[in-house]
């Protein structure tokens, strides 16, 4: 075959296999764009479905919004109340009560007449006067919070409220009222005996009270609640809310006193008390070892602070602050918004629902549920 030839015939199977290789690829291209069709079909499918899961969440969560409170309109009442608390003033049956506490209070006595504290600053929140001890002011932290953000403790306010309702309320580590008042004002609680052991805090405490027209309403004491009658050490901190009795260090000395032998020197009903509020920085547990007679009564919801770090510190580490919370209480209920589990569990479960803390801290509510 001559040399032409040969050239014409792999030209000739060289333009049938690049049609070949065209065709093969046009196929896959094809094939290729059914699968895209294919793809971008089911995409649409799965957006209307999630589209329509979308539009029933927030069905949901427009629904479970009207069911929840909101400190909003807690701030929109408090002014008014506030007002008129002010401009009436206690009743008789509030200056008889406030006579009383102070006969029973030499703290309170002391200063129920004194100018407001020298060392504190006061300011207005939502119709209401406070009084901040001049602290470190650190940012972010109690005093920072009330004198330069304004904030009031509201949303805690509202996790709690559906386990209290009016009666008298314990306040222990009251520290310069922002429960006491704020739930003195609101009509959460009739009547409140507050104890905070620190001086400055306390005179603040005092101050707010008279301030606000809520004698014999909020009764404060100077006095610091424990496992024993008698004195302890108070560390005094460089934030208002972290002052705390630990131990073997530098401090100032307060008067302790066991809840049970509080009470009665304070002349509470015991019969009334709905609500028992714990803030010690760590010394929770203490507190509980000196009021089984309170512990005992069904009814009564009690809220305490739950850290570590700082019962670690008190020397009652948190197993010993769970297995007191689980011999006292049946139920309790972790206030931390995002704590896993459900919200209202067994107290036999306490243990294994805070595992989720390390370091931090949350509050608890606990109570003791009546058998019938």
């Amino acid at each position: 075959m001559s040399a032409d030839a040969r050239r014409g015939e792999q030209g000739f199977f060289s333009w049938k296999d690049r049609y070949a290789a065209l065709k093969a690829r046009f196929s896959e291209a094809r094939a290729a764009l059914e699968r895209t069709k294919e793809a971008l079909h089911d995409a649409r499918a799965r957006e209307t479905t999630s589209r329509a899961v979308l539009a029933g969440l927030r069905s949901r969560t427009r629904a479970r919004e009207r069911e929840l409170l909101t400190p909003e309109v807690l701030s929109d009442l408090l002014p008014p109340r506030a007002r008129h608390r002010r401009e009436v003033g206690p009743d008789e049956v509030g200056r008889r009560r406030e006579a009383a506490h102070a006969a029973a209070s030499d703290a309170y006595a002391a200063l129920r007449t004194a100018e407001p504290p020298a060392d504190a600053d006061g300011v207005e929140i939502l119709g209401l006067t406070w009084w901040v001890p001049r602290d470190d002011r650190a940012d972010g932290q109690l005093a920072d919070r009330v004198v330069r953000s304004h904030q009031l403790p509201l949303a805690d306010i509202l996790r709690t409220r559906e386990a209290i309702s009016n009666g008298t309320m314990i306040d222990i580590g009251a520290n310069i009222g922002l429960t006491s008042v704020t739930r003195a004002i609101l009509g959460d609680a009739s009547l409140v005996y507050a104890a905070e052991p620190a001086p400055d805090n306390f005179a603040c405490l005092v101050r707010t009270v008279i301030d606000n027209g809520l004698q014999g309403t909020v009764l404060p004491d100077r006095v610091a609640m424990s496992d024993h009658d008698g004195a302890a050490t108070l560390r005094v901190a460089g934030s208002i809310g972290r002052h705390a009795l630990v131990s073997g260090h530098d401090g100032i000395q307060v008067p302790t006193m066991r809840l049970d032998t509080w009470v009665r020197r304070m002349g509470v009903d015991v019969g009334s008390v709905h609500f028992v509020k714990v803030d010690t920085q760590g010394h929770e547990a203490h507190v509980m070892d000196g009021a089984p007679h309170l512990l005992a009564r069904a009814g009564v919801v009690w809220e305490l602070e739950f850290s570590p770090r700082h019962l670690r510190n008190a020397g009652i580490g948190p197993e010993g602050l769970i297995a007191r919370m689980q011999s006292a209480f049946t139920h309790f209920i972790d206030l931390n918004p995002n704590a896993p589990g459900d919200r209202v569990r067994p107290i036999a479960e306490l243990g294994e629902a805070l595992a989720y803390l390390g370091r931090s801290y949350t509050n608890l509510l606990a109570y003791r549920r009546s058998v019938a």
